[in-house]
């Protein structure tokens, strides 16, 4: 994870950005591809550790 901003982080998995976690309240949301301007939102957690999951297993068909 890198932090690009106090209230967003980059998620990388072996070199790779997954997406992007940015806290909107208290929400962290989800957005899932690897630039932040045409990242998708895939969710919407109250959890920053369930934000991070739901794009790792949203990403996990493209490592078989």
């Amino acid at each position: 994870m890198t932090t690009l901003r106090p209230d967003l982080v980059e998620v990388s998995s072996a070199q790779r950005v997954l997406g992007f976690v940015e806290v909107v309240d208290h929400v962290f949301v989800s957005l899932a591809g690897s630039r932040y301007d045409i990242a998708v939102e895939v969710t919407q957690q109250i959890d920053f550790t369930r934000a991070l999951t739901a794009l790792q297993e949203g990403n996990s068909d493209d490592d078989r």
